[in-house]
Protein backbone atom coordinates (compact mmCIF):
# COMPACT_ATOMS: atom_id res chain seq x y z
CA UNK A 1 0.00 0.00 0.00
CA UNK A 2 1.48 3.33 -1.09
CA UNK A 3 1.82 5.99 1.60
CA UNK A 4 -0.26 9.10 1.00
CA UNK A 5 1.24 11.68 3.32
CA UNK A 6 1.76 15.44 3.28
CA UNK A 7 4.84 15.32 1.04
CA UNK A 8 3.02 13.28 -1.62
CA UNK A 9 -0.01 15.57 -1.42
CA UNK A 10 2.14 18.69 -1.85
CA UNK A 11 4.00 17.18 -4.81
CA UNK A 12 0.77 16.21 -6.58
CA UNK A 13 -0.78 19.62 -5.97
CA UNK A 14 2.36 21.34 -7.20
CA UNK A 15 2.34 19.38 -10.46
CA UNK A 16 -1.40 20.01 -10.93
CA UNK A 17 -0.95 23.75 -10.39
CA UNK A 18 1.91 23.90 -12.89
CA UNK A 19 -0.10 22.08 -15.55
CA UNK A 20 -3.15 24.30 -15.02
CA UNK A 21 -1.08 27.48 -15.20
CA UNK A 22 0.69 26.33 -18.35
CA UNK A 23 -2.65 25.85 -20.13
CA UNK A 24 -4.81 28.40 -18.33
CA UNK A 25 -6.46 29.70 -21.51
CA UNK A 26 -7.47 26.23 -22.63
CA UNK A 27 -8.62 25.33 -19.11
CA UNK A 28 -10.94 28.35 -18.87
CA UNK A 29 -12.20 28.04 -22.44
CA UNK A 30 -13.00 24.36 -22.01
CA UNK A 31 -15.04 24.97 -18.87
CA UNK A 32 -16.89 27.90 -20.45
CA UNK A 33 -17.89 25.70 -23.39
CA UNK A 34 -18.87 22.99 -20.92
CA UNK A 35 -21.21 25.42 -19.13
CA UNK A 36 -22.92 26.79 -22.25
CA UNK A 37 -25.28 23.83 -22.92
CA UNK A 38 -26.45 23.84 -19.30
CA UNK A 39 -27.02 27.59 -19.41
CA UNK A 40 -28.90 27.25 -22.71
CA UNK A 41 -31.19 24.51 -21.37
CA UNK A 42 -31.86 26.51 -18.21
CA UNK A 43 -32.60 29.69 -20.18
CA UNK A 44 -35.00 27.89 -22.52
CA UNK A 45 -36.79 26.27 -19.59
CA UNK A 46 -37.01 29.60 -17.76
CA UNK A 47 -38.53 31.47 -20.70
CA UNK A 48 -40.95 28.64 -21.44
CA UNK A 49 -42.17 28.65 -17.84
CA UNK A 50 -42.48 32.42 -17.75
CA UNK A 51 -44.38 32.43 -21.03
CA UNK A 52 -46.78 29.72 -19.88
CA UNK A 53 -47.42 31.45 -16.55
CA UNK A 54 -48.06 34.77 -18.31
CA UNK A 55 -50.54 33.08 -20.64
CA UNK A 56 -52.30 31.56 -17.65
CA UNK A 57 -52.39 34.91 -15.85
CA UNK A 58 -53.77 36.62 -18.95
CA UNK A 59 -56.50 34.02 -19.39
CA UNK A 60 -57.74 34.21 -15.81
CA UNK A 61 -56.80 37.79 -15.09
CA UNK A 62 -57.76 40.60 -17.39
CA UNK A 63 -58.33 38.27 -20.36
CA UNK A 64 -61.48 36.75 -21.74
CA UNK A 65 -61.78 34.10 -18.95
CA UNK A 66 -61.64 36.54 -16.08
CA UNK A 67 -65.08 35.49 -14.99
CA UNK A 68 -64.53 31.76 -15.35
CA UNK A 69 -65.92 29.36 -12.78
CA UNK A 70 -63.85 27.80 -10.04
CA UNK A 71 -64.02 24.42 -11.73
CA UNK A 72 -62.64 25.82 -14.97
CA UNK A 73 -59.90 27.59 -13.07
CA UNK A 74 -59.08 24.41 -11.17
CA UNK A 75 -58.80 22.41 -14.39
CA UNK A 76 -56.64 25.10 -15.97
CA UNK A 77 -54.42 25.21 -12.88
CA UNK A 78 -53.97 21.43 -12.93
CA UNK A 79 -53.16 21.62 -16.62
CA UNK A 80 -50.60 24.33 -15.93
CA UNK A 81 -48.98 22.26 -13.18
CA UNK A 82 -48.83 19.25 -15.48
CA UNK A 83 -47.18 21.27 -18.22
CA UNK A 84 -44.65 22.72 -15.79
CA UNK A 85 -43.80 19.24 -14.50
CA UNK A 86 -43.38 17.95 -18.07
CA UNK A 87 -41.10 20.89 -18.94
CA UNK A 88 -38.95 20.26 -15.87
CA UNK A 89 -38.76 16.52 -16.60
CA UNK A 90 -37.75 17.24 -20.19
CA UNK A 91 -35.01 19.57 -18.98
CA UNK A 92 -33.81 16.93 -16.52
CA UNK A 93 -33.62 14.34 -19.30
CA UNK A 94 -31.62 16.75 -21.47
CA UNK A 95 -29.34 17.51 -18.55
CA UNK A 96 -28.77 13.79 -18.05
CA UNK A 97 -28.14 12.92 -21.70
CA UNK A 98 -26.02 15.93 -22.62
CA UNK A 99 -24.52 16.61 -19.20
CA UNK A 100 -23.33 13.05 -18.59
CA UNK A 101 -21.37 12.91 -21.86
CA UNK A 102 -19.99 16.42 -21.39
CA UNK A 103 -18.93 15.62 -17.82
CA UNK A 104 -17.21 12.45 -19.01
CA UNK A 105 -15.27 14.51 -21.54
CA UNK A 106 -14.40 17.20 -19.01
CA UNK A 107 -13.09 14.62 -16.55
CA UNK A 108 -10.92 13.12 -19.29
CA UNK A 109 -9.60 16.62 -19.93
CA UNK A 110 -8.56 17.02 -16.29
CA UNK A 111 -7.02 13.51 -16.25
CA UNK A 112 -4.87 14.22 -19.29
CA UNK A 113 -4.08 17.70 -18.01
CA UNK A 114 -2.40 16.31 -14.90
CA UNK A 115 -0.50 13.75 -16.96
CA UNK A 116 0.95 16.52 -19.11
CA UNK A 117 -0.66 15.27 -22.32
CA UNK A 118 -1.73 18.79 -23.42
CA UNK A 119 -5.46 18.13 -23.86
CA UNK A 120 -7.59 20.26 -26.16
CA UNK A 121 -11.13 21.60 -26.02
CA UNK A 122 -12.19 18.80 -28.36
CA UNK A 123 -12.08 16.36 -25.45
CA UNK A 124 -15.44 17.76 -24.35
CA UNK A 125 -16.99 15.66 -27.10
CA UNK A 126 -15.16 12.54 -25.96
CA UNK A 127 -18.30 11.15 -24.30
CA UNK A 128 -20.22 11.42 -27.59
CA UNK A 129 -17.66 9.33 -29.54
CA UNK A 130 -19.44 6.03 -29.93
CA UNK A 131 -22.69 4.65 -28.62
CA UNK A 132 -20.94 2.49 -26.02
CA UNK A 133 -18.96 5.36 -24.54
CA UNK A 134 -22.04 7.59 -24.54
CA UNK A 135 -24.03 4.91 -22.73
CA UNK A 136 -21.17 4.35 -20.26
CA UNK A 137 -21.11 8.07 -19.45
CA UNK A 138 -24.83 8.02 -18.65
CA UNK A 139 -24.51 4.87 -16.54
CA UNK A 140 -21.59 6.30 -14.61
CA UNK A 141 -23.39 9.58 -13.87
CA UNK A 142 -26.52 7.72 -12.73
CA UNK A 143 -24.44 5.31 -10.63
CA UNK A 144 -22.56 8.08 -8.81
CA UNK A 145 -25.83 9.93 -8.25
CA UNK A 146 -27.53 6.81 -6.92
CA UNK A 147 -24.63 6.00 -4.59
CA UNK A 148 -24.71 9.59 -3.34
CA UNK A 149 -28.43 9.29 -2.71
CA UNK A 150 -27.93 6.08 -0.71
CA UNK A 151 -25.31 7.74 1.46
CA UNK A 152 -27.35 10.90 2.04
CA UNK A 153 -30.86 9.56 2.50
CA UNK A 154 -30.49 8.26 6.08
CA UNK A 155 -28.67 11.33 7.54
CA UNK A 156 -31.17 13.64 5.82
CA UNK A 157 -34.17 11.75 7.22
CA UNK A 158 -32.62 11.76 10.69
CA UNK A 159 -31.93 15.49 10.44
CA UNK A 160 -35.49 16.31 9.33
CA UNK A 161 -37.05 14.08 11.97
CA UNK A 162 -34.80 15.45 14.75
CA UNK A 163 -35.37 19.09 13.76
CA UNK A 164 -39.11 18.58 13.47
CA UNK A 165 -39.28 16.64 16.75
CA UNK A 166 -37.31 19.21 18.76
CA UNK A 167 -39.21 22.04 17.13
CA UNK A 168 -42.55 20.45 17.95
CA UNK A 169 -41.48 19.69 21.52
CA UNK A 170 -40.28 23.26 21.98
CA UNK A 171 -43.56 24.60 20.57
CA UNK A 172 -45.55 22.48 23.03
CA UNK A 173 -43.40 23.35 26.04
CA UNK A 174 -43.03 26.99 25.10
CA UNK A 175 -39.20 26.84 24.91
CA UNK A 176 -36.99 28.36 22.21
CA UNK A 177 -35.85 25.58 19.82
CA UNK A 178 -33.44 27.71 17.81
CA UNK A 179 -30.30 26.70 19.71
CA UNK A 180 -31.01 22.98 19.54
CA UNK A 181 -31.94 23.14 15.87
CA UNK A 182 -28.70 25.01 15.12
CA UNK A 183 -26.68 22.28 16.83
CA UNK A 184 -28.53 19.60 14.85
CA UNK A 185 -27.94 21.56 11.67
CA UNK A 186 -24.17 21.80 12.17
CA UNK A 187 -23.98 18.12 13.05
CA UNK A 188 -25.75 17.42 9.77
CA UNK A 189 -23.28 19.67 7.93
CA UNK A 190 -20.28 17.80 9.40
CA UNK A 191 -21.80 14.43 8.52
CA UNK A 192 -22.51 15.69 5.00
CA UNK A 193 -18.89 16.78 4.58
CA UNK A 194 -17.65 13.34 5.64
CA UNK A 195 -20.06 11.68 3.23
CA UNK A 196 -18.83 14.00 0.48
CA UNK A 197 -15.33 12.57 0.99
CA UNK A 198 -16.69 9.09 0.40
CA UNK A 199 -18.60 10.21 -2.68
CA UNK A 200 -15.45 11.86 -4.06
CA UNK A 201 -13.70 8.50 -4.11
CA UNK A 202 -16.17 7.26 -6.75
CA UNK A 203 -14.92 9.77 -9.32
CA UNK A 204 -11.83 7.70 -10.02
CA UNK A 205 -14.21 5.53 -12.06
CA UNK A 206 -13.79 8.06 -14.89
CA UNK A 207 -10.26 6.71 -15.27
CA UNK A 208 -11.19 3.04 -14.93
CA UNK A 209 -14.12 3.10 -17.37
CA UNK A 210 -12.03 4.91 -19.97
CA UNK A 211 -9.26 2.31 -19.70
CA UNK A 212 -11.72 -0.60 -19.78
CA UNK A 213 -15.02 0.23 -21.48
CA UNK A 214 -16.41 -3.23 -20.66
CA UNK A 215 -16.15 -2.51 -16.92
CA UNK A 216 -19.56 -1.76 -15.42
CA UNK A 217 -20.35 1.53 -13.72
CA UNK A 218 -21.10 -0.08 -10.37
CA UNK A 219 -17.92 -2.18 -10.44
CA UNK A 220 -15.74 0.73 -11.55
CA UNK A 221 -16.99 2.97 -8.72
CA UNK A 222 -16.48 0.10 -6.30
CA UNK A 223 -12.87 -0.46 -7.43
CA UNK A 224 -12.19 3.27 -7.37
CA UNK A 225 -13.43 3.64 -3.81
CA UNK A 226 -11.48 0.56 -2.71
CA UNK A 227 -8.19 2.25 -3.65
CA UNK A 228 -8.88 4.95 -1.05
CA UNK A 229 -9.48 2.48 1.75
CA UNK A 230 -7.60 3.65 4.83
CA UNK A 231 -6.87 7.06 3.25
CA UNK A 232 -10.08 8.96 4.01
CA UNK A 233 -8.40 11.20 6.59
CA UNK A 234 -5.66 12.07 4.08
CA UNK A 235 -8.31 12.78 1.44
CA UNK A 236 -10.19 14.98 3.92
CA UNK A 237 -7.00 16.94 4.59
CA UNK A 238 -6.50 17.23 0.82
CA UNK A 239 -9.94 18.76 0.34
CA UNK A 240 -9.63 21.03 3.37
CA UNK A 241 -6.34 22.34 1.96
CA UNK A 242 -8.43 24.10 -0.71
CA UNK A 243 -10.58 25.89 1.87
CA UNK A 244 -8.41 29.06 1.86
CA UNK A 245 -8.80 29.22 -1.91
CA UNK A 246 -12.58 29.18 -1.59
CA UNK A 247 -12.49 31.74 1.20
CA UNK A 248 -10.80 34.15 -1.22
CA UNK A 249 -14.13 34.37 -3.03
CA UNK A 250 -15.50 36.38 -0.10
CA UNK A 251 -13.44 39.51 -0.95
CA UNK A 252 -14.69 39.27 -4.54
CA UNK A 253 -18.27 39.23 -3.31
CA UNK A 254 -17.59 42.20 -1.00
CA UNK A 255 -15.97 44.12 -3.86
CA UNK A 256 -18.97 43.36 -6.07
CA UNK A 257 -21.35 44.62 -3.36
CA UNK A 258 -19.25 47.78 -2.90
CA UNK A 259 -19.18 48.49 -6.63
CA UNK A 260 -22.92 47.97 -6.91
CA UNK A 261 -23.50 50.37 -4.02
CA UNK A 262 -21.24 53.01 -5.55
CA UNK A 263 -22.80 52.71 -8.97
CA UNK A 264 -26.30 52.91 -7.52
CA UNK A 265 -25.32 56.11 -5.75
CA UNK A 266 -23.88 57.53 -8.96
CA UNK A 267 -27.08 56.64 -10.85
CA UNK A 268 -25.05 55.41 -13.83
CA UNK A 269 -26.57 52.24 -15.21
CA UNK A 270 -23.77 51.76 -17.73
CA UNK A 271 -21.05 52.08 -15.12
CA UNK A 272 -22.91 49.69 -12.80
CA UNK A 273 -23.26 47.12 -15.58
CA UNK A 274 -19.57 47.32 -16.48
CA UNK A 275 -18.47 46.95 -12.85
CA UNK A 276 -20.76 44.00 -12.20
CA UNK A 277 -19.69 42.29 -15.42
CA UNK A 278 -16.02 42.78 -14.54
CA UNK A 279 -16.46 41.28 -11.07
CA UNK A 280 -18.49 38.35 -12.43
CA UNK A 281 -15.85 37.62 -15.08
CA UNK A 282 -13.05 37.71 -12.49
CA UNK A 283 -15.03 35.41 -10.21
CA UNK A 284 -15.70 32.94 -13.04
CA UNK A 285 -12.03 32.89 -14.04
CA UNK A 286 -11.05 32.24 -10.44
CA UNK A 287 -13.65 29.49 -10.00
CA UNK A 288 -12.67 27.81 -13.28
CA UNK A 289 -9.00 27.91 -12.29
CA UNK A 290 -9.76 26.47 -8.86
CA UNK A 291 -12.01 23.75 -10.31
CA UNK A 292 -9.31 22.61 -12.73
CA UNK A 293 -6.66 22.78 -10.01
CA UNK A 294 -8.70 20.62 -7.63
CA UNK A 295 -9.81 18.02 -10.19
CA UNK A 296 -6.39 17.66 -11.80
CA UNK A 297 -4.83 17.12 -8.36
CA UNK A 298 -7.50 14.59 -7.39
CA UNK A 299 -6.93 12.54 -10.54
CA UNK A 300 -3.22 12.81 -9.81
CA UNK A 301 -3.91 11.10 -6.48
CA UNK A 302 -5.85 8.40 -8.36
CA UNK A 303 -2.87 7.83 -10.67
CA UNK A 304 -0.54 7.69 -7.70
CA UNK A 305 -2.69 5.07 -5.98
CA UNK A 306 -2.59 2.77 -8.99
CA UNK A 307 -5.06 3.93 -11.65
CA UNK A 308 -2.44 5.20 -14.07
CA UNK A 309 -2.00 3.07 -17.21
CA UNK A 310 0.87 0.63 -16.92
CA UNK A 311 4.07 1.49 -18.77
CA UNK A 312 6.51 -1.03 -20.21
CA UNK A 313 9.96 -1.19 -18.71
CA UNK A 314 12.59 0.32 -21.06
CA UNK A 315 14.70 -2.85 -21.25
CA UNK A 316 11.67 -5.04 -21.87
CA UNK A 317 10.42 -2.64 -24.52
CA UNK A 318 13.82 -2.64 -26.29
CA UNK A 319 13.97 -6.44 -26.17
CA UNK A 320 10.46 -6.71 -27.59
CA UNK A 321 11.36 -4.30 -30.40
CA UNK A 322 14.50 -6.31 -31.17
CA UNK A 323 12.54 -9.56 -31.36
CA UNK A 324 9.98 -7.94 -33.63
CA UNK A 325 12.76 -6.61 -35.88
CA UNK A 326 14.36 -10.06 -36.16
CA UNK A 327 11.03 -11.68 -36.95
CA UNK A 328 10.33 -9.06 -39.59
CA UNK A 329 13.76 -9.57 -41.16
CA UNK A 330 13.32 -13.33 -41.28
CA UNK A 331 9.90 -13.07 -42.83
CA UNK A 332 11.17 -10.58 -45.44
CA UNK A 333 14.30 -12.62 -46.39
CA UNK A 334 13.96 -14.61 -49.69
CA UNK A 335 13.72 -18.39 -49.36
CA UNK A 336 16.94 -20.07 -50.56
CA UNK A 337 16.56 -22.41 -53.49
CA UNK A 338 17.33 -26.06 -52.74
CA UNK A 339 20.82 -27.15 -53.67
CA UNK A 340 21.04 -28.89 -56.99
CA UNK A 341 21.95 -32.52 -56.87
CA UNK A 342 25.52 -33.33 -57.68
CA UNK A 343 25.90 -33.75 -61.41
CA UNK A 344 26.92 -37.16 -62.64
CA UNK A 345 30.40 -37.33 -64.17
CA UNK A 346 30.27 -36.65 -67.85
CA UNK A 347 31.02 -39.55 -70.19
CA UNK A 348 34.43 -39.54 -71.85
CA UNK A 349 34.27 -38.91 -75.58
CA UNK A 350 34.82 -41.99 -77.73
CA UNK A 351 38.35 -42.33 -79.14
CA UNK A 352 38.92 -42.87 -82.85
CA UNK A 353 39.40 -46.50 -83.93
CA UNK A 354 43.06 -45.98 -85.08
CA UNK A 355 43.98 -44.55 -81.72
CA UNK A 356 42.35 -47.52 -79.95
CA UNK A 357 44.37 -49.98 -82.04
CA UNK A 358 47.68 -48.20 -81.39
CA UNK A 359 46.98 -48.04 -77.66
CA UNK A 360 46.19 -51.76 -77.79
CA UNK A 361 49.49 -52.50 -79.47
CA UNK A 362 51.33 -50.46 -76.87
CA UNK A 363 49.63 -52.39 -74.09
CA UNK A 364 50.57 -55.73 -75.63
CA UNK A 365 54.17 -54.59 -76.16
CA UNK A 366 54.44 -53.61 -72.53
CA UNK A 367 53.17 -56.99 -71.49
Amino acid sequence: MKPFDASVRKQIKKQAKQEVKSRLGSVIGTQILYSLPFAAIGAVLYFMLIARILVFAFQFGTGGMAGASEDAMMLASMKLIGEVVLMCLGAMVLYLLIGSALTFGLMQYFIRLYRGEKPTVGLLGYGFCGIRRFWNSIKLAVCIGFRSFLWMIIPTILYVVAAFGFGLNAAISGADPEGVIQVIYWIYVVVTMLIAIKIQTYYGAYILMDQNSSLGAWESTKQSSALFKGKYIALLVFELSYLPWYLLLIPLVLVAALLIGLTVMSSSVLLMSICIAAVVILALIYVYYLTAYFNAAFFGICDYLGMAPEKEEPEAADAAEAVEAVDAAESAAPVAAPKAEAAEPAEQPALPETVRKESGKEDSAEE
